[in-house]
């Protein structure tokens, strides 16, 4: 019997810190700076069909988008790590932005998402390293880990769609689709869906993410990525 309540504590402690993750996450992701919205399902989310939510314009891309799966574009040099280098265009500024996100998600340690700021933001963004250096700290605190050091736990995003929005020759809004996999140290694995945008601006030759002023939360647009639901609400499936 204290077995059995050992185990059912155990198990609210788990689903008590995916909670909090994901009110931080929804919340103050990096600083408050980019903003994840998280499903409270899981990545095995049901198919279906609705259309698009009222008041979602249509992207208006410079160029068209590709039809079928959109292959990435590869940055031509990297920076602490991270691919940049990529051509001035609609395929340039999607590829930058999926591979910024993949990068600046998938670290609990804030001295790396320092080094990512380097790399992925704006001039104008002065505060990009220490903003998005607070994601890792955030992270940690709602995951029940050390602050600093070692923490024998792995954050995870992998992308699988995208949108685009008030595409200009030289800006763009790309919404990413993925999936956000946490890995605690006792081996629990947690894996939901979220939805991540990128403000991209052409400058210095590159694509890069200015300080983020969107105010919209795109909680409407979460879908599995693959599933009519996901193609209808306009979701394009991305492809390395």
């Amino acid at each position: 019997m204290s077995a059995q309540r050992d185990e059912d504590f155990l198990s609210r402690g788990r689903a008590a810190r995916r909670f909090a993750v994901l009110a931080v996450l929804v919340a103050v992701l990096l600083g408050g700076a980019l903003v994840a919205v998280f499903a409270t399902r899981d990545a095995a989310a049901p198919s279906g069909s609705r259309t698009a939510p009222p008041g979602r314009a249509e992207p208006t891309p410079v160029e068209s988008a590709p039809a079928g799966p959109f292959r990435l574009v590869q940055g031509a040099r990297t920076e602490h790590g991270v691919p940049v280098g990529y051509p001035h265009s609609l395929a340039g500024a999607v590829s930058a932005a999926v591979h910024y996100w993949a990068q600046i998600a998938s670290t609990l340690d804030a001295r790396r998402a320092a080094e990512i700021a380097g790399a992925v933001a704006d001039p104008s963004w002065r505060d990009a390293a220490r903003e998005l250096a607070e994601g890792p700290a955030q992270t940690r605190k709602a995951l029940g880990l050390p602050a600093k050091g070692a923490t024998g736990a792995d954050v995870l995003l992998t992308p699988a769609a995208y949108q685009v929005r008030n595409a200009t020759a030289d800006s763009v809004t790309v919404l990413v689709l993925g999936y956000y996999q946490t890995t605690l140290p006792d081996g629990d694995v947690d894996t939901r869906i979220g939805v991540y945008p990128a403000q991209m601006r052409w400058v210095a030759g590159d694509w890069k993410m200015p300080r983020p002023t969107l105010s919209d939360d795109f909680a409407d647009l979460r879908a599995a990525p693959g599933s009519d639901e996901a193609a209808a609400l306009g979701w394009k499936p991305l492809s390395e």
